[in-house]
């Protein structure tokens, strides 16, 4: 169940954060060969004087235990696509992933850890 959210200013349009939440899925599913269904997007949108990192966008991936060069190719793609939707360039974003172990994540009732086991 990872979970991708992107903080972000105001005024951003329907279509825009749309197409954000599409091509940050894709590039989580390519990267760590998960299904489409098991993540989830939140765009949260907030006055720019209250954003934490000077005030640029913040890109967050919660997920299970991964390789460096998961994470590596994980921050490379997700700002690309940010970039990519909405204009901006890529020394404005900020990826932080939180890692959290398999028995701390579930999706249907089981953790992770158990869906990997069931494989």
């Amino acid at each position: 169940m990872p979970v991708i959210r992107i903080t972000m200013g105001k005024k951003n349009n329907v279509e825009m954060k749309k197409m954000l939440i599409e091509k940050l899925t894709s590039v989580a599913v390519e990267v760590t060969k998960a299904p489409t269904s098991v993540f989830t997007v939140f765009i949260e949108e907030v006055e720019h004087e209250n954003m934490g990192i000077g005030g640029q966008p913040v890109i967050k991936v919660i997920m299970g235990k991964a390789n460096v060069g998961m994470k590596k190719m994980l921050i490379e793609k997700l700002t690309s696509a940010a970039v990519e939707v909405t204009k901006a360039p890529a020394s404005v974003f900020t990826v932080l992933i939180e890692e959290l172990e398999n028995d701390n994540m579930g999706v249907g009732g089981q953790t992770l850890a158990e869906i990997h086991h069931n494989k």
